[in-house]
């Protein structure tokens, strides 16, 4: 995820599908970024600290550039390009004062006010309990795994961040939740 420089209520995010998407009203509804790419995908975005529209996004073909939120993109120039980082989940970040997330080799979501001296799972809300990534921002501490994506003011407690629109997924939401709740063993029947 990307959040705009001066404009909380704008954000992106790119999909397992390497696909992008924008929002405009903090979350609340998101549209698609990814149509004038032609036959790559986004697996990982940046925005500009300074413009609120300004997108780089990593691609299979190089690092594009959109100057309109993600609308338009085109081959970047070679200065400029931004850092794409790779976190480290499985180690100690700070998100907030007092307070250090890390996942752990089961997938669990661990906060810390210690920086990891002491330590407990925080995934209440969590439809799945699997975590996969976490990162602080305007909105809050957001993290995901394969049950969705989550947002908290304190890691305590959780709310579902719907990235896609309820009715884009019905039936195909609750197969998905129910095959991988098979997968990871919460389901054993």
């Amino acid at each position: 995820m990307a959040f705009s420089a001066d404009d909380p209520q704008v954000a992106w995010f790119t999909d397992s599908q390497s696909r992008a998407w924008m929002t405009l009203d903090r979350g609340q509804s998101w549209q698609s970024v990814s149509s004038s790419l032609m036959g790559t995908g986004i697996t990982s975005i940046v925005a500009s600290p300074q413009r609120t529209f300004v997108v780089w996004g990593q691609t299979g073909q190089g690092t594009m550039i959109s100057r309109d939120g993600g609308l338009s993109w085109r081959p970047a120039p070679a200065e400029g390009v931004p850092e794409f980082l790779s976190p480290k989940f499985d180690e100690w970040t700070k998100v907030a004062d007092n307070l250090w997330l890390k996942i752990d080799a089961d997938s669990h979501l661990l906060s810390s006010a210690d920086v990891g001296r002491t330590s407990s799972p925080t995934m209440d809300g969590w439809r799945i309990p699997v975590a996969r990534s976490f990162l602080a921002t305007p909105w809050g501490i957001i993290a995901g795994g394969p049950g969705g994506a989550y947002v908290s003011p304190d890691a305590r407690q959780w709310t579902e961040l719907p990235l896609w629109a309820e009715q884009e997924t019905g039936g195909a939401d609750f197969l998905h939740a129910y095959w991988m709740g098979r997968y990871y063993g919460f389901i054993t029947e």
